[in-house]
C-alpha cells in the first residue's frame, strides 16, 4: 500500500484521473507530515484530502466526525470501494466495541471513524495509543468553536488525540469565519500549521433573493424552467408535503424528504431523484449529507435559513458539474418576522431546557441515575401534546441537549403494533368457526406468538401478512375488524425519534456545567440569524460580495446576481420575467401601477417600462378606473 502514489490511489479506488487544485496542495502537505487546516467549500472533495494520503501509507487514519449519519455514510462508501473502515457510534455494546477495536489494531482496517464522545472512554484512548496511526482527521472542525454554527462542546476533547500519537493532524471544514479558524488552530494545538483556503466564490452559481407576493407561483415557475434537478429547502416537515403536492399538481415531478420519513422511503425517494425520475426534492436540512449529484440546476430556499453558513452550504449543492446554476431565496411579506420568531423568539432559555430534560425523562420512564446505553423510541408530537409544550422551543431544547451530549437524538421512523386477546378461549374458537375468512389468520397468530391471552404482545404485521399471503393493508383491516368485534385489544404507535442517554439522568445537575456556554451559544445563534436577515434585506451590495465578506474574503461584483442585474442593463430574460410577473398579478384583479410596483420586488423603473411594453403589445389595457387589466 505504501508504494502507491496519490494519483494511483485516486484512480484505483475513486476512478478519478486528477485532483482538484485545492486537493492537490492539501494532500502534498499531509504526506509531508505537516499539520493542515483545510477550508474547502461544499463540493470541494474534503474527504479525499485525508483518505488518499492515509491510503498511501501503512497504518490507520483516525477520523473524528460529529454526526452518526455522517459516520455511517463515510464508512459505507469506503466499504463499497473495498476499503476497510469502522465506525464507533453511541449504543454499541461493550463486547462489540472491543471486537471493532481489535479489528482496527490487528485486522488491517484503514479508517476508524468515531464521535468525539468516544475519546472520553479510557479504553478507546488506550487502544488508539497502541495503533499505528498515520493521520488524525478532524472533520467538520468548525464544531470545535463556540463561534461555529454547529458548536459541539465535546469537540473540545479532540486535542486528546495529540497525546496518543505523533501522527500529523488535518482539520477540515466547509465554512469558517476568521474567529472560527483561530479557535480551531488553538483548540487542536496545531503545530506550525499549513492553512489551505480555497476561495468561497462560486463563479457558476447565480444568487437571487426575490421579494414576491406569491411564493408558490414563483416556485412552480423556477422548477418548470430549471434544466436539471432542483432542491427546495423548507423549515418544517409539514411544508415538505405541501410543496411536493403543489408541484405534482402543477405537473412537475416532486417528492419530499425529512427526518421523520422511514429509511425505506428515504432510500427509494433518493434513488428516484438521483436517477432523474423525480425532478424536485422538497426537503428540510436533513437532506444533504452524502448527497453528491452534479446536475442540480437550482437550489431554492422557500424560507429564510438560520445562518449564512447553512445558506451557503445548501446553495452549494447546485452546479457541481461546473455549469451555471441558480440559488433562489424566496422572500414573502411576513418571512422575516416568521424567521425571527422561529429562530430567535423560540430559542429556549436554560430553565426551559432543564424542564424539557425532566419531562423527557418522565415520558421515557427513566429513573434518576439511569438511562444510558439503551435506545428509547417515541413520537415527538405525542410527547409535546402530553405535556402541553411549545413544539418549536421543545425541539430546540432537545437539539441543545444533543449538542451538549447529554443525549443522542436521531430520526427514527417505526410503527409498533401490540395485541392481546380479550375474549375467552371458547369464545375465540366459536368466532373462528363462524368467521372462516379470519380463522386462518387467528390460527397463524396463535402459532407464531405465545401469551396472547395473558399480556400485550408486540407482533410483526409484515411477517404475518407474508405468512397468510396478503397485503399489509389487508392485514391492518383484519386487525381493526377483530378489535371492533371485541376479540383483541389493539395498540398501534408510531415513533419518529430515538434517544440514547449518554450520561445517567441527573436533571438540573446535568446541565449545570454547561450553563454559561449555553447562554453564550444562544447569543451566537441570534447573531447569526441577524446576519442572515441583513443579507436578505441588503439590495445594494452584490450577493457574492456579501457572502465572501462574511467569510473574510474580498471580491469584485459578480455581475449576475439579482442586485447586480437590477443596477445594470436588463437582459431580455429579465424583461420577460418582469412582464410574466405583471400578467400573473393581473390574472386575479385589476391594479394601478402603484399597486403593481408594491407587489413586485423589481426596481420601479423596470416595472413601469414593462407595463408600457405590455400596453404597446396589447397584452394589457386600461379600464375606466385607470387600472391595468388583461383584455
Amino acid at each position: 500500500m505504501n508504494t502507491h502514489t496519490p494519483i494511483q490511489i485516486l484512480k484505483e479506488f475513486w476512478g478519478f484521473n486528477s485532483f482538484k487544485a485545492s486537493q492537490k496542495g492539501v494532500i502534498e502537505d499531509v504526506l509531508a507530515g505537516r499539520d493542515v487546516l483545510a477550508l474547502l467549500p461544499t463540493g470541494g472533495g474534503k474527504s479525499l484530502c485525508y483518505q488518499v494520503p492515509s491510503m498511501c501509507s501503512k497504518g490507520i487514519c483516525v477520523v473524528v466526525s460529529p454526526l452518526v449519519a455522517l459516520i455511517e455514510d463515510q464508512v459505507n462508501r469506503l466499504k463499497k470501494q473495498g476499503i476497510k473502515a469502522v465506525g464507533l457510534t453511541a449504543g454499541i455494546p461493550n463486547n462489540r466495541l472491543i471486537e471493532l477495536l481489535d479489528n482496527c489494531q490487528f485486522g488491517g482496517v484503514k479508517f476508524l471513524y468515531l464521535s468525539p464522545e468516544r475519546l472520553q472512554q479510557s479504553m478507546v484512548r488506550e487502544r488508539i495509543s497502541q495503533m499505528n496511526v498515520n493521520l488524525i482527521a478532524i472533520d467538520e472542525a468548525h464544531c470545535i468553536s463556540s463561534w461555529g454554527h454547529d458548536f459541539r462542546p465535546s469537540y473540545m476533547a479532540c486535542d486528546l488525540l495529540r497525546t496518543l500519537t505523533n501522527a500529523p493532524l488535518i482539520a477540515l471544514t466547509a465554512t469558517a469565519t476568521l474567529a472560527v479558524q483561530k479557535d480551531i488552530l488553538k483548540a487542536l494545538k496545531m503545530q506550525d500549521p499549513k492553512i489551505h483556503k480555497a476561495s468561497f466564490k462560486r463563479d457558476n452559481i447565480v444568487y437571487h433573493v426575490k421579494k414576491v407576493a406569491d411564493k408558490n407561483y414563483y416556485l412552480t415557475q423556477i422548477c418548470k424552467k430549471a434544466n436539471g434537478s432542483v432542491i427546495v429547502y423548507v423549515n418544517s416537515r409539514r411544508r415538505t408535503h405541501e410543496l411536493a403536492a403543489l408541484l405534482e399538481n402543477s405537473k412537475i415531478s416532486a417528492a419530499y424528504f425529512h427526518g421523520g420519513c422511514s429509511k425505506e422511503y428515504k432510500k427509494k425517494t433518493l434513488a428516484l431523484w438521483l436517477k432523474d425520475q423525480v425532478k424536485v426534492m422538497v426537503a428540510t436540512n436533513a437532506f444533504g449529507m452524502g448527497i453528491d449529484k452534479s446536475t442540480v440546476a437550482a437550489v431554492v430556499h422557500f424560507q429564510i435559513p438560520d445562518s449564512i453558513e447553512n445558506y451557503y452550504q445548501e446553495s452549494g449543492r447546485a452546479g457541481r458539474d461546473g455549469n451555471q446554476a441558480h440559488s433562489f431565496l424566496l422572500l414573502g411579506p411576513l418571512d422575516i418576522e416568521q424567521a425571527e420568531n422561529q429562530f430567535i423568539q423560540n430559542l429556549p432559555s436554560l430553565k426551559e431546557i432543564q424542564k424539557t430534560y425532566t419531562k423527557l425523562s418522565s415520558y421515557l420512564q427513566i429513573a434518576y441515575g439511569e438511562g444510558t446505553e439503551k435506545s428509547h423510541y417515541f413520537s415527538f408530537n405525542h410527547f409535546v401534546h402530553r405535556y402541553e409544550l411549545n413544539s418549536i422551543k421543545t425541539f430546540n431544547a432537545l437539539k441543545t441537549l444533543d449538542q451538549y451530549r447529554l443525549i443522542q437524538m436521531q430520526d427514527h421512523f417505526e410503527k409498533s403494533t401490540e395485541i392481546r386477546f380479550i375474549c375467552k378461549k371458547e369464545v375465540l374458537y366459536n368466532y373462528m368457526e363462524t368467521h372462516e375468512d379470519l380463522g386462518l389468520f387467528i390460527g397463524v397468530l396463535l402459532r407464531t406468538y405465545g401469551g396472547l391471552f395473558e399480556y400485550q404482545t408486540k407482533i410483526n404485521p409484515y411477517l404475518l401478512a407474508k405468512k397468510i399471503n396478503c397485503s399489509y393493508k389487508k392485514l391492518e383491516s383484519i386487525l381493526q375488524r377483530l378489535k371492533r368485534d371485541n376479540i383483541i385489544d389493539l395498540d398501534t404507535q408510531s415513533s419518529d425519534l430515538s434517544m440514547v442517554y449518554l450520561v445517567p439522568r441527573e436533571d438540573n445537575r446535568s446541565l449545570a456545567p454547561f450553563a454559561k456556554m449555553i447562554e453564550k451559544n444562544t447569543q451566537e445563534k441570534i447573531h447569526k440569524m441577524k446576519a442572515m436577515i441583513a443579507f436578505v434585506q441588503n439590495n445594494k451590495d452584490c450577493r457574492n460580495q456579501q457572502l465572501l465578506h462574511y467569510f473574510n474574503e474580498k471580491s469584485t461584483s459578480c455581475g449576475s446576481c439579482d442586485v447586480c442585474k437590477s443596477s445594470g442593463d436588463l437582459s431580455k430574460e429579465a424583461l420577460e420575467e418582469t412582464e410574466t410577473a405583471i400578467l400573473y398579478l393581473l390574472e386575479s384583479s385589476a391594479m394601478d401601477s402603484r399597486k403593481i410596483v408594491a407587489q413586485l420586488s423589481y426596481e420601479k423603473e423596470r416595472v413601469l417600462n414593462s407595463i408600457q411594453k405590455l400596453l404597446m403589445s396589447g397584452k394589457i389595457i386600461i379600464n375606466d378606473q385607470n387600472e391595468y387589466v388583461k383584455p
